[in-house]
Parts: structure tokens; sequence; C-alpha cells
């Protein structure tokens, strides 16, 4: 789920776009949070980055220690 703040902001931000009508927060909010979610989905993740560059890592320090011997 994305960050209740980041959804909060959004939402507000497409009320504002929206003329400040009165009674629609919940459809803002949903707007907000179906679109932060899309892009969410769309970046890559910074773990799976991570896991990789020290797999490789690791293979490089195997194979480096391999051929000092």
């Amino acid at each position: 789920m994305a960050d209740e703040k980041a959804i909060r902001e959004r939402a507000y931000h497409i009320w504002e776009v929206d003329g400040r009508p009165h009674g629609r927060d919940r459809e803002h909010w949903e707007r907000a949070s179906r679109e932060i979610e899309a892009e969410a989905k769309k970046r890559p993740r910074k773990a799976t980055t991570t896991a990789k560059a020290k797999a490789a890592g690791k293979a490089k320090t195997k194979s480096t220690k391999a051929t000092a011997k």
C-alpha cells in the first residue's frame, strides 16, 4: 500500500485542480491511491537492484580468489 502521507498530498492536489468541490474526498483519495500505486509499479525496486549488485560482487570476489591460488 502506498504511503498515507503521499496519498493525502496527492488527493489534496487533485481536489484543488478539480476546483475544491465539496463531498468528493473519497473519490479524490481513491484516485490518488491508484495513481501512486501505478507509479510505484513502474519504478524498479531498489532492494532487488541492491541484492543483484551484492550477488555480482560476491561472484567477482570468488573468481578473484580462485585465480589467485
